[in-house]
C-alpha cells in the first residue's frame, strides 16, 4: 500500500484548464506565458488557424461566438476563461459575450479583456479600472455591455 501511495504521489498532476476565446494577436502573446502552467484550449472561428494554435501550445476548438448552439460544448470545459474576442461590429449589445455567459457554469472565472475606449477620451491619462465608464461610440458601448 505504501509503495502504491508513493507511486501515485510521484505521478504528475494534470494541469488546470484554461479557455481562451478570440485567440488573435493578444491571445498568441499570452500562450507562451500560460502553456506551461495550464492546459490551454483556444477557440477560433477559423478552422485554418487550428495548426497555428496547436503549434503555439493550445488545443484548438472551432466554435462561433455568434452561434450559441456551437458554444454548448464549451460549458464546463475549463473553470477559467480569458475572453479576448471583440463584440460584433454592429448593434448596441455584445451578443457574443451574452451567448458565452448563457452557457458558462456559475463557478467559472471569467477575465474579459476590453479596450480603454470604455472610459471615453481620457486625453492620454492613465486610467484605473475603478474609473466610471463613459463610452463615446457604439464600439465602446458594446464593450461596456
Amino acid at each position: 500500500m505504501k509503495n502504491m501511495l508513493m507511486h501515485s504521489l510521484r505521478q504528475p498532476m494534470g494541469l488546470p484548464r484554461l479557455l481562451i476565446l478570440g485567440c488573435g494577436d493578444v491571445g498568441m502573446r499570452l500562450l507562451p506565458l500560460l502553456r506551461g502552467r495550464f492546459r490551454v484550449f483556444a477557440v477560433t472561428s477559423q478552422p485554418t488557424r487550428c495548426a497555428e494554435l496547436r503549434a503555439a501550445g493550445a488545443v484548438p476548438i472551432v466554435a462561433n461566438l455568434d452561434d450559441r448552439a456551437s458554444l454548448k460544448r464549451l460549458a464546463g470545459l475549463a473553470p477559467s476563461i480569458v475572453h479576448l474576442a471583440p463584440p460584433m461590429s454592429s448593434g448596441l449589445l455584445d451578443r457574443r459575450t451574452r451567448n458565452l455567459a448563457a452557457i458558462l457554469p456559475e463557478h467559472a472565472r471569467l477575465v474579459y479583456v476590453s479596450t480603454s475606449g470604455v472610459y471615453g477620451d481620457c486625453g492620454g491619462a492613465r486610467v484605473a479600472e475603478t474609473r466610471p465608464v463613459a463610452p463615446a461610440n457604439a464600439r465602446a458601448r458594446r464593450r461596456v455591455d
